[in-house]
C-alpha cells in the first residue's frame, strides 16, 4: 500500500457510532493549507458520517484517513490496497471495518483529496447557496468516503474490487470472468455504463442498477436513471456534475444500502414493532411530563 502519512491529526469520534475516524491533514507543496475551522468541520463531516452509517449497518471500526489539499477536481478519495503474492488485493478499508483485519498496520487506511479553493459551505446547519456555485462540504465527505469504503471500480486500473464482482456491460457480460477481468467488457463499460448486478441492489432498485461508464470511471450510479421522475429517491452517489448541483443529499437511498450490502457490510437489525410501541409511549410520556410541568 502507498499512502503517505501527513502533518497533524484530529480524532473525530462519535459515541457510540459504528465508524469512528482519525484525520491527518496535510497539504501539497503550493496548495492551501487547511485552517482550524476548516479542520474542525470536516470532524464535524466525519462525526455525522458516523451517524448516516450507523443507521443502516452495524459494522464498527476506526478509520485512520490523510486528508490532503491538492487544489484538482473538488474532492476525491480512495482507499489503500495490500497486494497480495497470489495477485489479488486487499481493500484495507473494506476489510477493517467488514473483518476487524487491519491489513495495513499502522498506516493509513485511506485518503480524501480536496480543492480548498472550492466555494465550500462549512457549517452543517446553514443553507447552501448552490444558486451560486456553493457546495456542501458535509454531502462530499459522505460520498468520498463511501468511495473508500469500497463504492469503487479498479477495472480501469486493470484490477478487481469487490464492487467490480457486480458489475456487467448493459448486455449483461460481466466485468470478470474466473476472477479476471475481461478487457473487452470493460471497455464497453467505460463506452456503454455498467449494471451493478447484486441481489440486495437489485432488490432495492427493481432490477440491475446502472453505473455511468463514460466519466472514466464506473464508481457512480448513473446521473441520468436517479434523476428520472420514475426514482423518486435521494441519490448520494450520483456521477460528476449530478452531486452537490441542485440538492444537498446527506443519506443514502435504499439502492445505495443494497449495493454497500452487497460489498458485505452488515445490515443493523430493524427495530420489532413493540420496540416502536414502546418508544412511541415513551415520547407520550415525555410529552404529559411537559405539559404539567408547564401548567405547574
Amino acid at each position: 500500500s502507498a499512502i503517505a502519512m501527513a502533518c497533524s491529526m484530529f480524532a473525530a469520534s462519535t459515541a457510540h457510532a459504528a465508524l469512528s475516524f482519525e484525520f491527518n491533514f496535510s497539504a501539497e507543496p503550493g496548495q492551501l493549507a487547511f485552517t482550524p475551522s476548516q479542520q474542525q468541520s470536516i470532524v464535524t463531516a466525519g462525526n455525522l458520517f458516523s451517524g448516516l452509517f450507523g443507521s443502516y449497518f452495524s459494522n464498527t471500526a476506526t478509520l485512520q484517513f490523510d486528508v490532503i489539499s491538492d487544489g484538482m477536481g473538488v474532492a476525491s478519495a480512495g482507499q489503500a490496497l495490500v497486494f497480495n503474492p497470489d495477485g489479488t488485493n486487499t481493500e484495507v478499508v473494506r476489510t477493517k471495518v467488514i473483518t476487524g483485519n487491519d491489513a495495513n498496520g499502522a498506516a493509513s487506511d485511506g485518503m480524501i483529496n480536496i480543492n480548498l479553493a472550492v466555494n465550500f459551505q462549512y457549517d452543517p446547519n446553514a443553507p447552501v447557496d448552490f444558486a451560486n456555485g456553493q457546495i456542501d462540504l458535509f454531502s462530499v465527505i459522505d460520498h468520498e468516503v463511501t468511495h473508500a469504503l469500497g463504492f469503487q471500480s479498479f477495472a480501469p486500473s486493470g484490477f478487481a474490487s469487490k464492487f467490480d464482482t457486480f458489475l456487467t456491460t448493459t448486455g449483461g457480460t460481466p466485468l470478470l470472468s474466473g476472477g479476471v477481468l475481461n478487457t473487452a467488457a470493460v471497455q464497453d463499460a467505460l463506452a456503454n455504463g455498467a449494471f451493478f448486478v447484486g441481489a440486495n441492489a437489485v432488490a432495492a432498485y427493481g432490477g440491475s442498477v446502472p453505473i455511468s461508464g463514460p466519466d472514466g470511471l464506473l464508481n457512480h450510479l448513473d446521473t441520468v436513471a436517479f434523476s428520472s421522475p420514475t426514482v423518486p429517491q435521494n441519490a448520494l452517489m450520483l456521477c460528476c456534475g449530478g452531486l452537490n448541483v441542485q440538492f444537498e443529499p446527506r443519506d443514502y437511498n435504499t439502492t445505495e444500502v443494497g449495493i454497500l450490502a452487497d460489498l458485505g457490510y452488515t445490515l443493523a437489525p430493524i427495530p420489532e414493532p413493540s420496540t416502536y410501541a414502546l418508544m412511541i409511549a415513551g415520547l407520550a410520556g415525555l410529552g404529559f411530563a411537559a405539559k404539567r410541568r408547564t401548567k405547574s
